[in-house]
């Protein structure tokens, strides 16, 4: 049964959306929260933008609550203005970041040590701006996505970079080459393709979890698309190759914000729109079977080390955010 939520409003005036599962909210500085990322450490890293301002600010706050303050990674040299971006936790503990060079335009991925704040870069991506990386253990392989919504596209990484499918994809009974808007360069047309986005490796290897919509190939302009429905696929890997066709999950999804997979791999957060309604939905990996966490614009979820919780960061508006910690148990 999906329980219907109520709202409480911000100081601000904003709607603020009420979790339905024990929640409580961290002490963190005003401003948009675009991703969140929960290290073994006890430590959430989170990319923040001031309010008012344009720049996305890497900053790390207690899991357990306490004072939050901002990690200033070295620019890359060479490098005019440099980002860094998508915080993710890594196999091996560390954080993984997209590190973006703004002027001239090049980036690449890599891991960030939380005790001395080095970066050490683990693959170029030159002018792609990833929405979302996963890696293998080893850290020599996984893969990436790149969206804009109507648009979007996973790929296979290595150690050299983003590389492309033997061949075309076939999801849902439509086929595509499902790395296409990945590799995509200027203003174009993705009729020719379906979108796939946000992948996720289960932690033992064996599989790769990602939103999709097939029923996107062969549809042309951005307010359509955007509005044609997505679904949950589990692609069983051999190796470091997939075997067979992506298995459906979960359907009746729609405009997906970010999607997260327990350490212990049973368990999938999806937050974005179901049934028209935006939120956050916790989903059994094997049966599909779908509780709503809470309702509201959820940014960016990442599990705990120990899969009892879920730390998010939810959008009030264009410029509010809050970070916050939800109870699974």
């Amino acid at each position: 049964m999906i329980a219907v939520s109520a709202c409480r409003t911000s100081g601000s005036g904003t709607p603020e959306p009420e979790p339905e599962v024990p929640t409580r909210q961290l002490a963190f500085p005003e401003g948009q929260l675009s991703a969140v990322a929960w290290l073994p450490n006890g430590r959430l890293y989170v990319v923040r933008a001031a309010t008012g301002g344009s720049d996305g600010e890497l900053w790390t706050v207690p899991a357990a609550g306490g004072s939050a303050h901002q990690i200033r990674p070295a620019d890359r040299p060479g490098c005019g203005k440099t980002a860094y971006l998508r915080p993710s936790t890594l196999p091996d503990g560390r954080l993984g970041l997209v590190r973006l060079c703004l002027d001239p335009p090049d980036g690449d991925v890599g891991a960030l040590d939380p005790a001395t704040s080095r970066y050490t870069a683990l693959a170029p991506i030159g002018p792609i701006n990833p929405d979302a990386v996963t890696w293998r253990k080893d850290l020599r392989s996984g893969f990436l996505s790149r969206t804009t919504g109507s648009c979007a596209g996973i790929a296979p990484l290595t150690r050299d970079g983003a590389q492309r499918w033997p061949a075309p994809v076939g999801i849902g009974g439509r086929s595509w080459e499902l790395d296409g808007y990945v590799f995509a360069r200027g203003t174009l047309d993705c009729s020719r393709w379906g979108r796939a986005d946000m992948p996720v490796l289960a932690p033992d290897g064996t599989a790769l979890y990602f939103v999709a919509s097939p029923e996107s190939l062969g549809v042309s302009g951005e307010d359509r698309r955007v509005e044609i429905p997505w679904r949950l696929y589990r692609w069983p890997l051999s190796g470091d190759s997939p075997s067979g066709e992506p298995q459906e999950v979960a359907a009746g999804l729609g405009k997906p914000l970010a999607l997260a997979i327990s350490p212990d791999g049973r368990t999938l957060a999806f937050s974005g729109q179901r049934d028209g309604e935006y939120g956050l939905w916790q989903v059994d990996a094997r049966s599909g079977a779908v509780r709503r966490l809470a309702a509201g614009k959820y940014m960016s979820v990442s599990f705990s080390p120990d899969g009892r919780q879920l730390a998010a960061a939810v959008q009030l508006d264009v410029d509010h955010g809050r970070l916050q910690v939800l109870d699974l148990r």
